[in-house]
């Protein structure tokens, strides 16, 4: 088992990690240490977005070291969730405590008792893990990573995706991993290790199978954060577009996916997915109407096409009730049997479409995703179609005509974005070294 410091790592500067050990070695004999995601993005020189922690406690120990803000879930893999000490709910502060070897460790007799758990114990709990960027354990003590696999920090530094394991095995046994591949993948700008990209290609039927909110909540986390190209050409590369986005998959043109990046999508409509890409950020992720836009812009490009094509009719709506028709029309299309895009946010979408397009320019940091609404409105009056009739199809998704934004982006200074993550952390650990002493 390798432990190095997060600065060897090939970032060039520490990782924003708590900086001053919070704990006394091994507190009531029970280890702790930070794992996965926060790790991870430290290698890789980025802000870490949460929090993990893995502990040789046992639930109820540390469910009784945190009395009102702590809550027991999972039956087959347990973990508590601890809420910051200024929270009242749980959300995207919460620190998720797990424990350390889980039901590997327990299998193999390899318990965490007191003093330093057994390096059997941390492979264990790192053998359980998806991919090996993820299996690596930061000690606030030495502030340094053990590394059970030996392979990844070395795979961080070469930015690298692999499973653990074999990814066949892997992504059968939970097929959702397959979108946590193509969301770490994107946003991390990482190479894909062969044997994931051979397996991740095959992974189609079971992600069809999973569960439809935890398909929808990864399809958002990967679409909303300035991702959403290289995600869709990872979907597209692996056959997923055909299960999560069908028509997406059949308008063509879908981004294609080359080494780390994507390059643009091939055709009218995609241009809204590079314009999310370029507003989103992070801790303020872009509201689900803007992203669904962006992913319904190819197909009501697509549709504002075939009708520039045929020309006008004396039954036709003008040019305006048009494109929002087809705006509401590929929302729903794109919802698709998955559900990606939830009901409130495909009315929310095209409220916002017809509010942009009744004006000449935006207001947010949002509006060149909408830009195409006047490049569409433009190309049917250049085409022969009348104008007007935007204000009556708002109505029908559900806002009044003189409706601004139905939704949105959060406040500067607000929310989750006003709080350190560190110093959350920081002040949990600290918490649980305050209840042992």
């Amino acid at each position: 088992m390798e432990r190095q410091g997060l600065e060897t790592a090939g970032c060039g500067h520490r990782a924003s990690l708590p900086t001053r050990p919070p704990l006394p070695p091994n507190p009531a004999g029970h280890a702790t240490y930070i794992v996965g995601g926060a790790v991870r993005d430290a290698l890789l020189c980025a802000r870490p977005k949460d929090w993990d922690v893995v502990t040789g406690a046992d639930g109820a120990a540390v469910a009784a070291l945190f009395p009102r803000r702590a809550l027991c879930v999972g039956a087959r893999h347990p973990v508590v969730l601890v809420r910051p000490p200024t929270g009242r709910a749980f959300g995207p502060r919460t620190t998720e405590v797990s424990f350390l070897g889980g039901a590997g460790a327990a299998a193999a007799g390899l318990a965490a008792g007191a003093g330093v758990p057994a390096a059997a114990a941390l492979a264990a709990s790192a053998a359980g893990r998806d991919f090996t960027v993820n299996a690596l354990f930061y000690d606030p003590i030495t502030k340094g990573v053990h590394d059970p696999l030996g392979v990844g920090v070395a795979d961080a530094r070469a930015r690298v995706l692999r499973s653990v394991g074999p990814a066949r095995a892997s992504l059968d046994a939970d097929p959702g991993r397959v979108l946590r591949a193509a969301r770490l993948a994107a946003r991390c700008k990482l190479t894909l290790d062969p044997d994931l990209d051979r397996a991740a290609a095959g992974a189609a039927a079971g992600v069809a199978a999973l569960n439809r909110g935890r398909v929808s909540a990864e399809v958002a986390a990967s679409l909303a954060h300035g991702a959403a190209r290289p995600t869709l050409a990872l979907y597209a590369r692996w056959g997923l577009l055909d299960v999560l986005l069908p028509p997406l998959a059949r308008v063509g043109g879908a981004p294609a996916w080359r080494g780390r990046r994507a390059e643009p999508g091939a055709g009218p409509g995609w241009a809204a997915i590079d314009a999310l890409d370029a507003a989103a950020t992070l801790p303020a992720p872009a509201p689900t109407a803007v992203w669904a836009f962006a992913v319904a812009a190819p197909l009501v490009a697509a549709r504002v096409a075939d009708a520039v094509a045929r020309g006008p009719s004396p039954s036709d709506l003008p040019a305006d009730a048009f494109v929002i028709g087809a705006v509401r029309t590929a929302l729903d299309e794109v919802g698709g049997p998955m559900a990606v895009v939830p009901r409130a946010a495909r009315g929310a979408a095209a409220a916002r479409a017809a509010s942009h397009l009744r004006r000449a320019a935006g207001d947010d940091r949002w509006t060149p995703v909408f830009d195409g609404v006047h490049q569409w409105r433009g190309e049917l009056v250049a085409a022969g179609w009348g104008r007007g009739g935007c204000g009556q199809v708002a109505r029908r998704a559900g806002a009044p005509a003189s409706a601004a934004h139905a939704e949105s982006p959060p406040k500067a200074g607000t929310g989750a974005a006003a709080t350190s993550t560190a110093a959350v952390i920081a002040a949990t650990v600290a918490a649980f070294y305050a209840a042992q002493t």
